[in-house]
């Protein structure tokens, strides 16, 4: 019976068709998970927030976090949209930049000891800047907010077919 060509063919697509199944439950399951916590220059962060259930996940930990960032765009119709993509500088009292990364989504969380801090975000050239003070037990919220800039998309080259 195991040397049977349609036993064989029914057996791998049999397996096939659970490997997709564990695929699909496993995805599904990291669908509204937050993005990893990482760590650049020995400051722990968060960025992401693409997709309402990862942006949901977190804004629910923001709390956690001394520092919660919120990157937007003013679309030509006035509407506000989450930007991605932002470079995001952090310096300290003392100019120093302590924290440089790129967002991939709207929102990062920062975890920062307390004090003052100089945030500096730059989308597609831009640069927008806040000063905060960090104090122990509080999260501080910051929107750095860009009018809205047409994407560098070169136009296509009408000599090529």
């Amino acid at each position: 019976m195991d040397n049977d060509p349609r036993f064989r063919r029914r057996c791998g697509t049999l397996i096939a068709l659970l490997g997709s199944g564990i695929l699909m439950i496993t995805a599904l399951a990291h669908a509204g998970a937050p993005p990893e916590q990482q760590t650049e220059s020995g400051v722990t962060y968060r960025a992401g927030g693409l997709g309402a259930r990862e942006a949901d996940e977190m804004r629910r930990l923001s709390d956690d976090y001394p520092l919660a960032l919120t990157f937007t765009e003013r679309a030509e119709d006035g509407r506000d949209m989450f930007s991605a993509n932002v470079a995001v500088r952090i310096l300290d009292a003392s100019d120093e930049v302590i924290f440089e990364t790129k967002a991939p989504g709207p929102l990062m969380l920062v975890d920062l000891e307390e004090g003052h801090y100089t945030v500096e975000a730059t989308l597609r050239g831009a640069v927008e800047t806040r000063e905060v003070t960090l104090e122990a037990g509080q999260t501080q919220r910051l929107t750095l907010a860009w009018a809205y800039q047409a994407p560098d998309i070169a136009p296509a080259d009408p000599t090529r077919p």
